[in-house]
């Protein structure tokens, strides 16, 4: 770089890159030996594969939550102690993944799934794990209503930036900003 603030290449999510891309990819680290370049991949993702010899990369391997991480994550969210079954169904489900871990604990507070019985926390026995994060997300999103719920599912299609403008003139709404602040106090 011959600017005067340094270079960070970002590539996430290297394990979806189709065999061109990885092959663009190698290209372009090998043509950048001076710039700092970040990889992330799933676990099963072969990292080696990319040739990155003499290019100072250093292999950070993150590995799941242990159970102790997850009983924790409960406990913060949850206010008592997790039972050892529901600990384990959420260490199954969530794959030990910290992000899927705390929201599969936020989708069974926000479902009223779980009690707290003499700083306890049980599984409710007539309500379930969903099966993934998509689901978490889409249930979330029909719970939105009408209006708010087309406006995500557009907002998705649209990008992760765009001008209110573009949006509402999409969704055929003059004014839109009230909805998207209805958005940001639901945490979405």
């Amino acid at each position: 770089t011959q600017g005067k603030w340094p270079l960070v290449l970002v590539v996430d999510d290297v394990q979806w890159l189709d065999s061109d891309s990885l092959r663009l990819l190698q290209r372009v680290l090998s043509q950048m030996r001076s710039t700092k370049v970040l990889l992330a991949a799933r676990p099963d993702f072969d990292i080696k594969t990319l040739q990155t010899a003499g290019h100072g990369c250093t292999h950070l391997g993150l590995t799941p939550l242990k159970k102790s991480a997850t009983v924790e994550m409960v406990k913060d969210l949850c206010g008592g102690n997790p039972t050892k079954d529901m600990v384990q169904q959420i260490i199954e489900r969530s794959e030990g993944i910290p992000f899927f871990t705390e929201q599969l604990i936020l989708y069974l507070l926000e479902n009223d799934s779980l009690e707290l019985i003499k700083g306890r926390v049980f599984l409710k026995e007539d309500k379930g794990l969903p099966p993934s994060i998509s689901s978490i997300i889409v249930s979330r999103v029909d719970r939105l209503g009408k209006r708010l719920s087309k406006l995500v599912k557009v907002a998705s299609v649209v990008g992760q930036q765009f001008s209110l403008h573009l949006l509402s003139h999409i969704l055929g709404r003059k004014k839109i900003e009230n909805e998207v602040t209805d958005l940001t106090q639901e945490a979405l």
